[in-house]
């Protein structure tokens, strides 16, 4: 579609020692890995890649902590979406 979306991340990291480690923190880890190997990518002011990323997969266990806001752009040029 022609929609656009933009997406902010707060991110809080932690280690819990008492946690066993499930299959979905090894998809989330890994689904963060490729966002972070592509970023190495963006070296220039206007510099862009195209990423399929998996969002489920990067906020982990907790699917219900998160925003959503309809309105506009919170980038520039901050018309409505």
């Amino acid at each position: 579609t022609s929609q656009m979306a933009v997406l902010a991340l707060f991110m809080q990291s932690y280690v819990d020692h008492t946690k066993i480690i499930s299959d979905n923190n090894d998809q989330t880890r890994d689904e963060w890995q490729r966002y972070f190997d592509m970023t190495r990518l963006l070296k220039f002011e206007n510099d862009s890649v195209l990423l399929d990323l998996n969002v489920t997969s990067l906020m982990g266990e907790n699917l219900q902590d998160f925003w959503r806001y309809e309105g506009s752009l919170t980038t520039p040029p901050c018309t409505e979406g």
